[in-house]
Formats: structure tokens, sequence, C-alpha cells
């Protein structure tokens, strides 16, 4: 049989009953009915469709697009990527290539349907050639139209691929089951890289207060994941969009739903559920939250009326804000496309001058611009002030007006004229070179303005690409005094914005009655629908009839039963208290399903209590809570006496706990389970609504607060994010910075049509907005341009719009600025100050091109690093320079930078100069080499912006798109490319040769091959500037040095000197050669024979000197280690001492009854992670920290091999901290079984409580056995390395966790004798080290031969601990002795050793060390340079 190729799937029409909103009970849909049921509606009280909002069910006739399994594959050809014909049913063919190809572009959806991602037709895209053939005439609608879909292709394309080829994955392997393992890193045949994970199910769906439904899935675990590796992975991000595909069993039909990432679960978590450590689950919010078909279909799929084989996809770097906040936008801007300035932007003729005039509020004839913020000095005591340009105004004038400007103010000459024009344009437009002040001009335009205006003054809208711009921008105008400024958005990594963030500035606003009231409103509508889908999320996932299912139902089938239970929770209250009354509805038909009987009145109400503690009430006063809870109790009592004397409630009180099932379970049977869960995805569009509208309330406040101040700051994407909240303010002035690396589709939305002034600023000759599809870049095809800002395009048209122009940089040393003069800035000119830069210490010249013919790397063409470019040789002359730099020139890693175009030698470069330094990478160059496969996800070797750290040691190395408005002192600037076919790739680019020669300060040293970069003509002007100047050549390898004193000697003089040719034979480079040890070097630290200074940092010779600091290196990290040791100790016994304290509190919060599920749960999940933080404390700092000082020392002793200098070593350290982990986790389990005993001696166990005590007994026994198993290893390691007292503490702990395991039935298979045996052994031979544990040993032997459990043995056993650690962190640097065992400890604090009890060695004072054994300086660096590395840790 023959299957067909699957298809798209399409929802079936709704089963659920449906109305028109004008039938409907208005107050009840919103959250809340406060006349309940005498509302003359409340027969619509139950859940139904609301025709009004259904999507459309016209259908829509498509092409037939099928999932086929030949690779999706780019054309060739750059001009067949696209279809030009017409969207929707425009197209020649008259119908649509897919479901979701649409004419009108605010009928199209943000994200991709599933037929679309099946379709391999071509995608309509119009180009921005006006001139060019389109469906609708030139003007606004067709700009956004154009805009829209670029912005939509470049955003979901990469969606698109990786969902396909994933459903090719899905379609191979459906059928087989479970997978053990699996690759779980995948890439498209277009080489992009994601993520799929396997054999997914639904575990259940949930409810969140904010993001309504929440799907909860889990999935096979490839083992590289398993563990706390999922953590480490950076997979499935918080945030991060995903997309679950699915494969229908019966209909081979596919579905596509997508999410953003809630919340994972490691395999670990998941083990108390699944019994193994296989699978991994994951929290997903819809992405589309107003997409209740997808919310449908996941209900039915948890349901199990559809059934399915699903994979689900990580997306990685694709954020949904990051484009569907700006194409939401465009859609609506496009139903009415009244934007500012839209006839100057998108003329309907192109052919015509641009008309710029002044702005609106400044057309009147006596309007000026006060200018005395600016001014310096004045003349005559006359303030500074200017009219605006207009066509009549006099040369003469203006000429007066900018020498004022100049004279009276700080701005240089290209400063005052930008300014000047800036003010008296609509639409103000300034290009700023590298370092000529732009953020100095944007911060002077905005106090112009500030100071200017006239009536109610408005805020300025300061938008801008990146955060970092928005703070600086903003920062700068705090420091000129301007104060009411609001920051707007979570991205701002500053701490002096706090203050500043909407939230903080507006919870300081009186609210007015009416704010209040509907703030309130919205809140509580809010709560009460979240409570409700809660209700059904419990019935979806877990066939528990909870009330908010039932309750419709048991009305119309079983009015008598509905109306017994509502009898019992009505109360006469005010309408705030019935509000408040909903969070116990449903409580009397929860009390009666677990068995209930209406006659105890105290069970009853303590069920309902249980009920309002597990419902606690927001924004509500303690004695209001109180008051209300009094009430509601004598109501329900006098309620509960009346219902006890009725007939028919005392029918179904009646009925036992099998009966009263049985009774539900029929009514189960009679609902329709499609409807139930489309009444879920209904409550769930209810809930959205009700955020809405909550979200509209606050904007009410929100809006008056940012009306009082003068200066709104947030990145485009904010715009987006709150345009509805801004454009209530009706404002006048935007200034957007960075206005040349933002999309112009970003930019319109900043265009609010209140707009009457705005000023971009930014440098279209340097980077353009990065996009991530390239075929619609202006280098691939100047069809399309979506990289072009609309500066760009406005300043380089057919009619260019009139331009400012700064002129003078005060950044680069004129040496480094004649490149940027060979290029496009000819006009440029240096300030006075540049002329003071210092020289880079220790080169001869600033500027240098390190000329070489070595070619580039070819990789293999299958591994990650093939899809860009690299050149190992200048990788190592990029490490030698940097190491050259920082040793002789005294710079700080974080004074240098090193600067390359491709990814490929990023990657490179960071996995060579991460040997020696600490590297930092930004964001998005982390993010791109993840996403190539270049760095595995999780590498914490290398930080990022996101990282809390000291920049100033770090060394950055970035990407020149990613370095845009930064400066280094010195730049290193890798070209990489090097070939023999003229290959050059973007290097030809020159908006990024412009930023590659304009970041530098006070050095630039550009690697590179001259001969082929020099055939582009950008770089060629600048070649012949260096060879002008004699600043480009060919390295020249000497075999000289430059001592630290600056003597400048031979190397053969040195080793000649030093004896080094008698000792081995040493390359130039300083690597051993041949030879071995001859003779001993007796003359101490090496010196200058000029001088008789000594050497050092010198590469060849510094390591002898190093070695002398070597015994007190190791005293430090062991003084270190010691005292970390002996804090998370202390936090241990105190959490101990809290959990013993707190018991007998704890057993009264257990409730029982299942109203009291959750809550115990709760109060068992608290309880069993309190030791939580302090274990985590001790596995970090062990695996990061002492496993690794350990292991090198072990390895160092092996390299000197110099026992006379430096014997073998043998810390403690390891094993004690294994052995506090241990001790955490005993001390964890020994109160859970405490708790499980409580548990099981209750007089009654009801089911739920039955369930949490197995799985309490389950779990203690399980990790038990697991720890006295693996505790082997750790006590075979400390008797082979004679630490006596740590075997003995170890063995204390395993017999311990031995009587847990005995206590609950089962046998360790701990040899108990042997053990026993051996801890006596122990602790009578070493009688003042593991002596000291002699009473705890005697304790537990008691115990294990049957005696009573022995309280006191934890006691004992810490106050013999406590008698050791603290002195352990007390440790005097300079009294480290060793013991005959090599044990290292404190003289001043132990007179013989606290492990073994042995008298300590004496000293040896064998011959000196061999300095020349160490010259290699790989081969210490291997064992001594992680060593220094750690200690700043």
């Amino acid at each position: 049989m023959v299957v067909p190729p699957p298809r798209a799937h399409y929802a079936a029409p709704p089963v659920l009953d449906s109305r028109p909103i004008s039938r409907i009970c208005q107050a009840h849909v919103n959250g809340f009915c406060k006349h309940a049921e005498n509302c003359p509606l409340s027969s619509t009280h139950r859940i139904t469709l609301i025709d009004d909002v259904l999507p459309s069910k016209t259908a829509l006739l498509t092409a037939l697009n099928l999932l086929s399994l030949e690779p999706r594959l780019a054309p060739v050809d750059k001009n067949a990527y696209f279809d030009d014909e017409g969207p929707g049913n425009l197209s020649l063919s008259g119908i649509p290539r897919h479901d979701n190809d649409h004419v009108l572009i605010q009928d199209i959806k943000i994200l991709p349907t599933t037929d679309e991602i099946l379709s391999l037709k071509r995608p309509y895209m119009p180009t921005k050639a006006h001139d060019q053939v389109h469906h609708l005439p030139p003007g606004p609608a067709r700009y956004l139209d154009i805009a829209f879909r670029q912005l939509r292709y470049e955003s979901t394309e990469i969606v698109i691929d990786r969902c396909y080829h994933a459903m090719q994955q899905l379609l191979i392997s459906r059928d087989k089951g479970q997978f053990i393992d699996y690759h779980y890193s995948l890439e498209t045949p277009q080489r992009n890289r994601y993520s799929l994970v396997r054999n997914v199910g639904f575990e259940e769906i949930c409810f969140h207060e904010a993001k309504g439904a929440i799907v909860r899935l889990s999935y096979d675990c490839p083992r590289a994941l398993q563990g706390a590796n999922m953590h480490r992975s950076g997979l499935f991000a918080e945030g991060i969009l995903c997309a679950l595909l699915g494969l229908h069993e019966e209909t081979d039909e596919m579905t596509t739903t997508f999410f953003e990432v809630h919340l994972r679960e490691s395999t670990d978590a998941m083990k108390s559920r699944t019994g193994n450590h296989t699978r991994a689950a994951i929290h997903l919010s819809f992405a589309d939250k107003d997409d209740t078909q997808s919310v449908s279909r996941c209900a039915y799929y948890m349901h199990g009326l559809i059934k399915a084989s699903f994979v689900l996809v990580d997306l990685p770097g694709v954020l949904l804000a990051g484009f569907a906040l700006h194409l939401d936008r465009l859609q609506k801007l496009a139903v009415a496309p009244d934007f500012a300035f839209a006839s100057q932007i998108a003329p309907q003729d192109y052919s015509g001058h641009i008309e710029i005039q002044p702005p609106s509020y400044a057309s009147g004839g006596d309007f000026k611009y006060n200018l005395q913020e600016l001014q310096t000095k004045q003349n005559d005591g006359t303030p500074l002030s200017i009219r605006p340009i207009r066509s009549d105004s006099r040369n003469e004038d203006l000429c007066m007006t900018l020498q004022a400007l100049k004279t009276q103010t700080s701005l240089d000459e290209g400063q005052a004229v930008a300014l000047y024009e800036n003010l008296s344009r609509e639409l103000g437009m300034t290009q700023g070179p590298p370092g000529t002040g732009k953020t100095f001009l944007g911060v002077s335009l905005a106090q112009a303005i500030l100071s200017s205006q006239t009536g109610q003054p408005q805020p300025i809208l300061v938008a801008s690409q990146t955060n970092r711009a928005c703070d600086d921008f903003l920062s700068d105008l705090k420091k000129k005094g301007i104060s009411k400024i609001v920051r707007l958005g979570g991205g701002s990594k500053e701490d002096w914005t706090r203050p500043h963030m909407l939230r903080e500035v507006s919870s300081k606003m009186r609210l007015t009655g009416t704010e209040r009231h509907d703030v309130r409103e919205a809140r509580a509508n809010t709560e009460h629908l979240a409570r409700d889908g809660l209700g059904w999320a419990e019935s979806l996932s877990k066939d528990m009839l909870g009330w908010y299912t039932l309750k419709d139902h048991i009305k119309e089938r079983h009015s008598n039963i509905f109306d017994h239970f509502a009898s019992l929770e009505h109360v006469d209250t005010d309408v705030t208290d019935l509000r408040r009354a909903k969070k116990y509805s449903g409580f009397a038909y929860e009390f009666w399903l677990s068995g209930g009987d209406i006659k105890d009145m105290d069970s009853l109400l303590e069920a309902l209590d249980i009920m309002l503690g597990n419902c606690e009430l927001t924004n509500q006063s303690q004695s209001s809570s109180i008051e209300f809870k009094r009430r509601i109790f004598a109501g329900v009592k006098t309620n509960t006496e009346v219902a006890a004397a009725d007939t028919d409630g005392e029918q179904i009180w009646s009925l036992s706990i099998a009966e009263r099932q049985s009774l539900v379970a029929s009514w189960l049977r009679e609902l329709n389970p499609w409807k139930v869960c489309e009444a879920f995805a209904e409550v769930h569009r209810r809930h959205r609504a009700a955020i809405t509208r909550k979200i509209q309330a606050f904007q009410v406040i929100d809006a008056r607060c940012l009306a009082q101040q003068q200066v709104i700051g947030l990145t485009t994407t904010g715009v987006a994010r709150y345009w509805e909240l801004l454009n209530q303010l009706k404002l006048k002035v935007v200034i957007t910075e960075e206005a040349s690396e933002c999309l112009e589709s970003h930019t319109v939305c900043s265009l609010f049509n209140s707009v009457e002034h705005a000023l971009f600023i930014g440098d279209p000759l340097q980077l353009r907005p990065q996009v991530n599809t390239t075929i619609l870049s202006t280098e691939h095809c100047t069809k399309y341009r979506l990289d072009e800002s609309l500066f760009e395009r406005m300043m380089f048209s057919k009619s260019p719009i009139s331009v400012s122009r700064l002129n003078v940089q005060r950044r680069m040393h004129p040496d480094i600025a004649d490149l940027s003069r060979a290029g496009d800035y000819g006009y440029l000119l240096d300030h006075e100050s540049t002329l003071s830069n210092p020289p880079v210490v220790g080169m001869v010249d600033r500027v240098y091109w390190l000329d070489h013919r070595q070619p580039e790397d070819r990789p293999d063409p299958r591994l990650p690093i093939s899809k860009s470019h690299s050149n190992q040789y200048e990788v190592e002359f990029c490490a030698a320079l940097v190491r050259y730099l920082i040793e002789r020139g005294g710079y700080s890693l974080g004074e240098i930078v090193v600067l390359t175009p491709y990814n490929g030698q990023l990657a490179a470069l960071t996995t060579r100069l991460q040997e020696t330094c600490s590297i930092w990478l930004s964001d998005k160059d982390r993010d791109a080499l993840i996403d190539t496969g270049l760095i595995p996800i999780g590498d914490s070797r290398v930080a990022t912006s996101k990282t809390s750290i000291d920049l100033s040691s770090m060394l950055k190395i970035v990407t020149v798109d990613n370095f845009q408005g930064e400066e280094a002192k010195v730049i290193i600037f890798s070209a990489v490319r090097s070939n023999m076919y003229g290959k050059v790739g973007f290097l030809r680019t020159r908006n990024r040769i412009n930023v590659a020669c304009s970041r530098a300060r006070d050095g630039f040293y550009i690697l590179g091959d001259a001969s082929l970069i020099g055939s582009i003509e950008h770089w060629a002007k600048r070649i012949d500037v260096l060879r002008e100047k004699n600043l480009i050549g060919m390295f020249q390898e000497d075999h000289q040095i430059q001592l630290s004193c600056g003597h400048v000697l031979g190397v053969e003089t040195l080793d000649i000197l030093w004896g080094i040719r008698d000792l081995y034979e040493v390359d130039p480079t300083g690597t051993i050669t041949s030879g071995g040890m001859n003779k001993l070097l007796t003359c101490g630290h090496l010196r200058c024979p000029d001088c008789w200074q000594v050497v050092d940092n010198v590469e060849r010779y510094d390591l002898a000197n190093q070695l002398q600091e070597l015994p007190s290196t190791l005293d430090s990290f062991y003084a270190k280690i010691a005292k970390k040791l002996s804090l998370i100790a202390g936090d241990i016994i105190r959490t101990e001492e809290f959990l013993r304290r707190t018991f007998a509190g704890f057993c009264k919060k257990l409730q029982s009854g299942p109203l009291g599920s959750r809550h115990n749960q709760r109060l068992l999940w608290d309880r069993g992670n309190a030791m939580l933080e302090s274990q985590q404390k001790t596995v970090k700092f062990r695996d990061e920290i002492v496993r690794a000082f350990e292991e090198n020392v072990q390895r160092l002793a092996l390299f000197l091999n110099n026992p006379g200098f430096f014997n073998h070593m043998v810390f403690p350290f390891k094993l004690r901290y294994d052995l506090i982990h241990y001790q955490c986790r005993f001390i964890t389990l020994e109160d859970c079984l405490k708790t499980l005993r409580y548990l099981q001696a209750l007089d009654q166990l009801d089911q739920h409580t039955s369930i949490i005590t197995e799985g309490l007994r389950v779990k203690v026994l399980d990790e038990s056995l697991g720890q006295v198993t693996s505790m082997e290893e750790q006590i075979t390691d400390a008797t082979a390395l004679n630490l006596k007292r740590v075997e003995v503490e170890l063995r204390i702990i395993q017999a311990r966790l031995h009587m847990i395991v005995k206590s609950l039935g089962t046998d360790s298979g701990l040899d108990t004798s042997a053990s026993l045996q051996r801890m006596r052994e122990l602790c009578l031979q070493f009688p003042n080290s593991a002596g000291k544990l002699l009473g705890t040993y005697q304790a537990v032997r008691a115990h294990i031969e049957g005696g009573p459990a022995p309280t006191s043995s934890m006691e004992l056993y810490t106050r013999a601990s406590h008698e050791l650690l603290p002195l352990l962190g007390k440790h005097k640097e300079g009294n480290l002795q060793y013991c005959v065992y090599r044990h290292p400890f404190c003289s001043v604090n132990f007179t013989e050793c606290p492990e073994c009890g042995r008298e300590e060695a004496p000293l040896n004072s064998g011959p000196r060390v061999d300095p020349s054994k160490l010259l290699q300086e790989d081969a210490f660096l291997a064992h001594f340079g992680i060593i220094r590395g750690n200690v700043g840790a």
C-alpha cells in the first residue's frame, strides 16, 4: 500500500455552541458578573463560543503542498529566489501558493503556517524600485507592503527551513518508538543548524496567570543532555521560539504549533515521575496567544482525541519579540497608512524634489530656540537664541548665527552647522563619521528643544538600535541636568537606570479614583479567569472533573444536585466579597468528592479553610482577609445546617466514596470531550482579552506618568512593544540614535502621526543594519536592499534629502585617521587633543601592515568551520602580538581588541587565545558561533556582555560587524583572506572597511595579504598611504630578545652566558628540541648582564624565576580552599539545626485530604531543598576549583621529577568536599525518613496522602541505596592516600545510610562487619586524627548491632568535625608543612597532621631545582599555568 505524502491539517468546525455577543453576559465573559445567578443572562454564564471573534470560515483555495523527502535547497541563481507575479490570487495561476499567501498584508499570519512550510513554491517578494510592477500604486500603502513582506521573509525563512527539515525527520522516524540515544543537533541542506528532540508526549496542560494556557511536554532525552548537561547546553533557553511538529496517525496530516519556552526540566527533575533518567520535560506557552485553534488542538492531543507522533524543534536565536512586534505594527499601520512624513518617505511621485520645512511647532514667525543651556560664554550677558532657517533667511544672518554658535558654545564647526540645520528641518539627518561627537550633538539638540518648548511641555522620544546606545545617550542627558527621564524596556544593564524605569516612576504617582477602580477591576477579572482556566486545565490533564468543568453540565442535566452544592456556598455579601467568594467556588463539591460528611462540620470548615489558604487574596489587607473568612465561615455554617436537613441532599451525602466516584464517572461519560477542549480554549481566549484590558488600564496611568517627563528612552524594538502607550502621548519630537543601523521597517514604527520633528543621527558609510537573509541584502542583490536604512535611502536617493555632516574627529591619532581620510572621509579633520594620544609602548610605529603570503585554511567541508574562513598563520601571529603588548607595553587585556571579519577566524582566535588569557565575546558573536557549530552550546570558557565581570581583565575578540560604536586603545585586525583565486569575500564591502579602520585610538596593526586585499579599491587607497610612509612590510623573524629592563640582547649570547646550551638544545622560539639535563643550574634568579636586574616576563627564560614562587602559590591556594570548606561546613551545621528545630512545626502544617495534596507537595519540596544551596556550592567549588587544583599539582610533580625541590603532595580537599556532599544528602534523607515515619503513623491515610507517602518512601530508598554504593570509590581513594580521618568519616556516613535502607526493609549490600572493624582499627591506631571519631563509631556500631537509633551519633560527628574544619579555615600562610604521607597542614594550628596523626616530615634541603627544566612554556603552562589562573577565580 502506497502511503500518500503528508499535507497540512485543517481544523474541523468547532462543536461547542456559539452565540453572538449581544446575547451573552459581557460581564461574565470579561471575568465576573456581580449578579451571579440573579443575572438576567445567567443562562449564558456557561462557556460558549462568541460568533463575533470566531475565525473566518471562508475556505481559501490554494495549491496542494505535500511533504517531500527531497532536500529543500536554495536556488543557485540569485534571481530565482522569489516570484514577482503578485501575491495570493493575483499570481498568474490565480491560485495562492499556500494558505498564508494573501494580497493584503494584514491578512497574513506572522508565524508560518504548516501549509506555508510545506510549500516549495517561490514566495512573492516585491522590490524597492518604485518603477517596478506592484499590485499597489506608489505611496505609503505600497511602502508598508514592501517593508512587511521583506521583514517577514527575513524573520521566518530560517524558521521555515528548519521546520521543513524537521518534518522530514519526523516522517522518517515516525514508527521507531523510544529513542535511547540520538543526535539532537541537526543541519538543513541550507546549513541552518537547529536542535530536535524526539518521541514527544503530552504530560499536562496548565494555566498561567499572565501567559494563559501552558503545555508541559516530555521527550526522550539524548545522553549528551541528560542530568545537569541540559542546563549547561543552552538548549530550549527561556523565551526562545520552538515548534511542535505533529504527524497524525490516521490521516498522515502535519500540524505546526509554535511556542515560547517557559521552563525546562532535566532528566533529574523527571526521575520521580518516570523512574528513569531518559525523559526530560519542558513547559511551553503559546507563541501566538490569540490562536485559539492551536490551544484547542493541543487540548485534543492531551485528551487523546487525536493520535499523533511529535518532535519538538528548538529554534536557536529566534526571539518572537525580535520581529513579531514590528510586523504586527506594520500590519496595523497598513489599515490606515498614517505615519509622519509619509509624503517625503513614501511619495506617490519620486521625480520631484523633497521639500523639508521647519517643524510645525517652530513655524511661527516669533519662534526662537533657546540655547542658553548650551551657552558656555555670553556676549554682553545676552542669552543665546536662534530662529529656524527659512526660505527667506538672509545669508549674512545665517553666518552670524553660526559664528555665535561656534564662539559661545563648545560645539565645533561641523556640530554648530548640524545643530542649526537640524533645528530648522522637520526631517533632519546628520552623518557623523567615527569619533565626531554624534551623541554630543544629539544631546545638544534635545537640550535646545526642551528649553524652547512653549505651552504644555511634551517629552522627547529617544530611540536607538541597541540598549547600550540608548543608555549612553540618556546618561549624557542626565549629566546635563535633565532629570525627568524614563527608560522603557528591560534591556538596560546600567544600575543608574533603575530609578528611571517606568514601573519605578509610576509607582510614586497618586492614582485617581477612576484609575484605582479600573486597575482593581482588571486585576480581579484576570485573576478570576485564570482560576477558571486552572480548573479546566486540571480536568484536561488529570481526568479530575473539577467544579469548573462540571458545573454547567450538572446545572443543565442534574439541577437539583447543582442547587444543593451551590446553596452551601451562597453567602449574602456585598459585590466585593462576591468577587472574592469566587475564589472558593466548588469547595462543597470537592469536599463531597473526597468522601466528606456534611454532618461533620469541623471537617467541612477545615476543607474550606484549606481552599481559602490555597487561594490567597491579592492586594487585600490582613484584617480584610480575616473578616472575609469570618463572614464566609458563618454563612457556610448556616447553609450547611439547612442543607443537612434537605432530603435530596441527604441522598447525595449518604453515598459511599465508590458510589460518588461512580456517579462522577457517569457525568464524565455524558460530557462531550471535544466540547471540554474547546471550552478550555475559549477560557484561554477570554483570559487573553482580560490581560489586554488590564494592560490598557495600566496604560492610562503610564501615559499620565510619561506625559510629565522630559525624555523617554528605549530601543526601536521597545517602540513597537509600547506603541499603543506612546501613541497616547501625541509626541512631537523623535530623536533616533544609530539611525543608519536601524532597519527602515523599524524606523517607520517610531514615526507616530503626531510627530512634527524627526531627527536621525548616524553614519550610512559605517555598518548597515544586520540581516540574516543575505539574498535580501544590498551586497547580494540591489533590488531588495532590506539592510538599507531609511537614513541611507534618503541620503543617496535620486532626489536626496539635505544631510548635515560632522567633520572633526576626537578619537584616532592623526596617523590612524589618515586611513579613514584615504577612504570615504577625505574631509575629516583632527581635533588637537588627538595629537596627545600616547604611542604604543614597545612598538616603533603606531600603525603598521604586517604583510604575508600564508594561505588561508582549507578545512574539511563537512566541518562547521568550513562555513566561514580562517587563517592559522594570522591566529598564531595575533597570539604572539597580544602577548608581546601585554608583557612589554604594560597594557591590560581590556585595552586591546582583536578584530576580524569572519566567524571562522573568531572561533580560531578564541580557541588559541583562551589558552593564555580570559576571552570576552559579544552576545551576537557568541550566538553566531554557537549557531554555526563553531563553539559548543554552553561553553563557559568565554564571557559575554551578559556576564557580570571586570572587562579590564579580559581580551576582546570581535567581528567587525559587531564592533560599530566601540573603540580600543590598540586594535589588531586579522584580514584572514589569502588565496590564489583572488577571492576576498565581503572584505570588499566599504562599510566594513570603514569600521575596521576607525576603531583604534593609539595603535592599529593589520595582518593580511596586501597583494590580494590591495585588489579592492577601498583597500588599495589605504595601502598606498601606508607604503608612502613605509608602514607596510613582510615580517622578518630575528633572534634577539628585549628584556624587561629594556636591554636588547642576542638569544645565543644569553644562552651561553646562562649555560642553557650545556643543558639541552633550544630553538629560537624557546622549545626544547633535544638533549637532557646534564647538570644543575645554580645561578638562582636570571639577571640582565648589563644592569643586573632580574629578568622578568621573557617567555624563553622567566619560568625559572616563576618556580621560586611555587611554594607560596600552593600555600595561598591551600588557604583559600580550606577557608571555603570551613564556610560551607558551617552552613550545613546551621541548616541541620534548622531542620531539627522546625520538624514538629513542619508536621503540623501537613494537611489531609485531596485539597491538601498540592499544599503538602509544596511543603515537602521546600523542606527537601533546604540543603540544596549548600550542596550546589559544594559540588560547584569541588568540580571547578578543587579537582583541577589537585590534578594539576600531581601532574606538576611528575613533570618536574625533582623530589628534592617539589615532591608529590597528597591534598585531602577533593575527598573532603565529597564528604560534605554526602553529609548534605544524608541529612536530607534522614529528615525525609522522619517525615515518612510521621505520615505512616497517622490514623487514617487518604488516597492522596498514601500516594505522597509511597513516593517519599521510594525516593528515600533509591537515593540511599545509590549513595551507599557510590561512596565505595571515595573510601578506596581515602585508604590509598592514607587519609585516615576522612576514611572513618566516610564510613560513618555510609553506615548511617545503610541503616536507612535497612529500616525500609531492604539490604544495601554493605559488609557492615568489615566496615566496623576497619573503623575501630583506625580510631585506635590513630587516636589524634581518626580517633577523634571514636564516640561516633561506637554509637553507630550499637545501632547496627540491634540497638536503638543513635540520635546523638550525628551530633557527636558534627562536634568532631566542628573542631577540625574551623582550624583548617584559619590557615596562616607561610606555615604550610607536610607529614610523612605528604599531607599538607598548618604548623601553627596543628602540632601534627590532622588527617593521619603522624609527625611532620623533616625539611629536605636537597639540591636546587634546575630552572632550565622549565624553559618549555607550553608544557609548564599545562601544569602550573592552570593553577595560577584558578587562584583569581
